[in-house]
C-alpha cells in the first residue's frame, strides 16, 4: 500500500531450493513467435549488465549513455535490429538509492558551476586595486564548499572533476597571495585562470546534463511489461551483492529469457571493474567471475548440451541462437594471480592457431567453467589481459598511450563452454 512518506518495501518472490522459479513453475506462457533474423551473421538482441556496488551507484554512469549511442548507431544497417527508446532497467534493490545519488550529484555539481561562474566574475573584475579581501572571501568560501561538496556521495568522475577544480582555487589563491595588492601586475596569469574557469564550468554543467540525461531514462522494472521484445538492445543495472546473494529476481528472469530467445543471436555484455585475480569487484564489493553464471543459472539459463545449430569455430563448437556470446568487460578478466609465486599469468595466445587459454583462475575461467557445470554449452566468452577502458561506448584494451578496440585485438582471450 503507498501512504504518505511511507515508502514501498518491495518482497522478492524466490525458490529456497535453489532453483529459478522457471523451472519450479514451468515455462511462462508462449509468446507469439518472432520472425528468424533477416540477417543471420549479426546479433539481434544486446544486454548490456551493469554491475553496482550496494549502495547501488554505478562507477561509469556516464558510460551507459554513449553505449547505448553507440550500439544504435553501429547497428543501423543491421536489417535484424530493432531500434529501442533507450531505457534504462534498473533493479529495485537499488532504484531508490540509484536515483538519490544522481539528483544529490546533480546539486553538488549545479553548486559548482554557479560558484565557478562567480569566481570567474570575481578574478574578471579585479583590477589595479588591492584584493586582499577577495583572497580572504575566497579562502574561506572555497574551503566550506569543497567540504560540503565532498561530502556528495561521487562517482569517480565527479570525484576527479572536484580535484581538478581544487587544483585550480589553489592555483588562484597562489596568484592572489603574489599580486594581492596589484593584480594588474600580471594580467596573463589572471587571464589563464579566467580560461581555466570557464573551461570547469562547461564541463561541470555537460557532467550535470549527463546525469539529468541518465536520470531521465531509468526504468524501475514492472514484469508486468513483460520482456519488451520490441527492441533489440537493453541496458540493466542490478547491485553485485544480488550475485552474492543469489536471489532470482523479476528482472534477472525476464531479462534471461529475452537475450537466450532461440529466434535471436544474443550477446551479454557485463561490465564493472577486475581485479586480475579472478574477481568483479565495484567499490568494495566483489564477488568471483563464476558467481555471474550462478547468477544467470538461477535466472533460467537453460542447459544446452545441443544447441540448435552450431558451428565449428577456432575455439571450439559455438551455437548459432540464443546467447552465444558473453563479454567480460572488466579490466583483465582473462587473467590471474599466482599467490605462491606473487606473479601475474597471462591468459594463453596461441597466434598460430588464432585461439586463446583463459589463464587459470581468472575471471574468465571461472565463468566458463562454472556454465560447463551447469551444462550450458556452446557460448563464446570473452574477454582481456589488458586493462579496459570505454571509449564514447566502444570498449577497448588499454596500453600505455595506446588503446585497442577489444573486438579487433589480437590480444582478447575466447573460449567456448
Amino acid at each position: 500500500m503507498e501512504e504518505p512518506d511511507v515508502g514501498m518495501t518491495p518482497i522478492p518472490i524466490f525458490d529456497i531450493t535453489g532453483r529459478s522459479l522457471r523451472r519450479v513453475l514451468g515455462p511462462p506462457p508462449t509468446l507469439a513467435p518472432l520472425p528468424a533474423p533477416v540477417d543471420p551473421n549479426a546479433y539481434s538482441r544486446f544486454w548490456d549488465l551493469h554491475l553496482t556496488d550496494k549502495q547501488g551507484w554505478y562507477d561509469f554512469a556516464l558510460n551507459i549513455l554513449p553505449e547505448i549511442r553507440y550500439q544504435e548507431q553501429k547497428n543501423l544497417l543491421n536489417r535484424s535490429w530493432l531500434p529501442g527508446d533507450g531505457r534504462v532497467r534498473v533493479s529495485w534493490r537499488i532504484a531508490q538509492a540509484f536515483r538519490a545519488s544522481l539528483r544529490e550529484q546533480q546539486v553538488g555539481l549545479s553548486d559548482l558551476v554557479d560558484f565557478a561562474s562567480a569566481r570567474r566574475a570575481d578574478v574578471a573584475a579585479l583590477g589595479a586595486a588591492p584584493a586582499n579581501a577577495f583572497l580572504v572571501r575566497l579562502q574561506s568560501t572555497h574551503k566550506a564548499r569543497m567540504d560540503e561538496l565532498h561530502r556528495v556521495h561521487q562517482q569517480p568522475e565527479v570525484s576527479k572533476q572536484l580535484s581538478a577544480f581544487t587544483t585550480l582555487m589553489f592555483d588562484l589563491e597562489s596568484l592572489m597571495r603574489q599580486h594581492f595588492r596589484n593584480p594588474s601586475l600580471n594580467p596573463v596569469g589572471f587571464q589563464q585562470i579566467i580560461v581555466r574557469l570557464t573551461h570547469m564550468r562547461s564541463t561541470l554543467q555537460d557532467f550535470k546534463d549527463q546525469l539529468a540525461n541518465l536520470e531521465s531514462r531509468l526504468e524501475t522494472f514492472n514484469p508486468d511489461e513483460g520482456y519488451s521484445p520490441n527492441s533489440s538492445y537493453f541496458t540493466t543495472i542490478i547491485s553485485m551483492d544480488d550475485l552474492t546473494r543469489q536471489i532470482p529476481s523479476g528482472l534477472g528472469e525476464v531479462m534471461v529469457r529475452w537475450i537466450a530467445d532461440w529466434s535471436h543471436r544474443g550477446k551479454l555484455r557485463v561490465s564493472s571493474h577486475g581485479d586480475g585475480k579472478g574477481h568483479l569487484n565495484m567499490e568494495a564489493d566483489e564477488v568471483s567471475g563464476a558467481r555471474v553464471a550462478d547468477w544467470l543459472y538461477q535466472n533460467g539459463l537453460e542447459e544446452n548440451l545441443q544447441p540448435i545449430g552450431q558451428r565449428q569455430d577456432r575455439a571450439g563448437l559455438k551455437a548459432e541462437h540464443g546467447l552465444i556470446t558473453i563479454n567480460l568487460s572488466i579490466c583483465m578478466g582473462g587473467r590471474a594471480f599466482d599467490d605462491q609465486t606473487q606473479t601475474t599469468v597471462p591468459g594463453l595466445l596461441q597466434a598460430q592457431q588464432r585461439t586463446t587459454v583463459p589463464a587459470p583462475g581468472s575471471a574468465l575461467d571461472l565463468l566458463l567453467h562454472r556454465l560447463r557445470h551447469y551444462r550450458v554449452r556452446g557460448i563464446e566468452v570473452t574477454g582481456s589481459n589488458m586493462v579496459v577502458r570505454d571509449e564514447g561506448g566502444q570498449l577497448g584494451e588499454a596500453s600505455g598511450d595506446d588503446w585497442i578496440r577489444l573486438a579487433h585485438s589480437d590480444r582478447k582471450v575466447r573460449a567456448i563452454s
